[in-house]
């Protein structure tokens, strides 16, 4: 069982605690080491850099949930448990109140004959995390059928909720917030992604189960919701710890053989065995998981690594920020499965719509422009896109430290 974050220096005894910490249940052995790393350290363990990582990673209920399951509880001096175990209560409180607010969205839906998937923290509450005080819940997303979205839009509007700036998919109440999907892969903002993957959106609702906690709302099966979990991760260029530890905790759950095959299976013919390698790999480079290694290398079968793709991987790996990059690692791989495969001219419409998207979507990153100086906005993504890519260059070359410590 591999517990060091090999990215960082083995006597990191609060980062190795931390990382080790990432998982909703304990066996003795997890638990033993725990206490190894916090009592038997070559110097004293710093309870306080522990509990600022937790609110830096937004993961301290994780934490607090190791603490109690190592009988370190009563180790820790009590004013850092006790502020632990208040965020702790504080999350699981706001948690409840999520679940409340899904049950109120899916019955509606339900009334308007509108079909409706929970992604992500809401729909893995009660499922993948039954300790409904582990996970933080930010935004509700949701998955519908494409031709219900402006349906969707009307039964949220009736419930109070309005639409987020020109973000047509988001909409808002005082603090909760709906973003609505249609695929998992956003190909509403980046409609070239369905050139590179290769899915089929009814495949998920063929395969979804009821929500145990949202009476009238679906989940998506352990398998999508890997590929979910997997592919939001890497989209996002490992920006967020919590994703990672979702993909860790499905393979945790459910990563039997079996499992393993048919995500091998389902990454040949949805295309992803790119997005799929890199976020597990991630997971097991960095210590969060353990994965299988076998099934690593065959996902890697599925493709040839470019040695700037390998360069960009490592340097996440490392901890070192590669902004928005990460989807490079797709146009960079050649020769992965699938039906559409990986022409070269759908890389390269992939790639001019990643850095000068539709109008729609660019409304969406700038929203204070008006619709007028709508070429102006493509003149200032330009300027942003050139400036990111000089420092992504600099981390590249190993120029300036760049190093990503907590959320991005």
């Amino acid at each position: 069982m591999k517990y060091e974050n090999k990215a960082l220096s083995s006597d990191d005894r609060e980062i190795s605690f931390l990382f080790s910490s990432l998982k909703a249940g304990f066996s003795e052995e997890s638990a033993s080491h725990l206490r190894n790393i916090a009592l038997y350290s070559s110097r004293k363990f710093s309870w306080e850099r522990l509990c600022k990582l937790g609110e830096e990673f937004d993961v301290a209920p994780f934490i607090y949930n190791a603490l109690l399951a190592s009988g370190l509880d009563e180790v820790v001096p009590p004013a850092f448990f006790s502020k632990l175990e208040i965020e702790y209560y504080q999350n699981l409180s706001k948690n409840m109140r999520a679940l409340k607010i899904c049950n109120q969205l899916a019955s509606a839906f339900r009334n308007d004959g509108i079909r409706v998937i929970l992604l992500g923290g809401g729909g893995f509450l009660g499922t993948l995390y039954e300790n409904m005080g582990l996970r933080y819940v930010g935004d509700i997303d949701i998955l519908i059928h494409k031709d219900r979205f402006e349906d969707a839009r009307k039964t949220l509007g009736s419930l109070g909720f309005t639409q987020f700036k020109k973000y047509r998919g988001v909409m808002k109440s005082g603090s909760i917030t709906i973003d609505i999907h249609t695929d998992i892969i956003d190909s509403e903002r980046i409609s070239s992604r369905k050139n590179i993957y290769s899915f089929n959106p009814e495949l998920f609702w063929s395969d979804c189960i009821p929500h145990p906690e949202v009476d009238g709302a679906f989940v998506l099966s352990p398998s999508d919701s890997l590929l979910y979990s997997a592919f939001h991760c890497f989209k996002h260029s490992f920006s967020r710890i919590i994703w990672s530890i979702d993909t860790a905790e499905i393979i945790r759950k459910y990563g039997d053989k079996e499992f393993y095959d048919y995500i091998l299976s389902i990454s040949q013919a949805n295309a992803t065995s790119v997005p799929i390698y890199y976020s597990l790999a991630y997971i097991h480079e960095t210590g969060i998981s353990t994965i299988d290694t076998v099934a690593l290398k065959k996902l890697k079968e599925n493709f040839r690594e470019n040695k700037i793709a390998k360069r960009i991987f490592q340097m996440a790996v490392d901890g070192r920020n590669i902004g928005s990059f990460s989807e490079l690692l797709v146009i960079l791989s050649r020769g992965q499965s699938g039906r559409s495969g990986q022409s070269s001219n759908a890389c390269l419409k992939f790639f001019i719509e990643s850095l000068f998207p539709c109008k729609n979507t660019l409304k969406e990153i700038y929203p204070r422009w008006p619709e007028k100086f709508i070429l102006f906005a493509y003149l200032a993504r330009f300027v942003d896109i050139s400036i990111r890519t000089f420092f992504m260059c600099l981390r590249f070359f190993k120029l300036t430290p760049g190093r990503m410590t907590g959320k991005s």
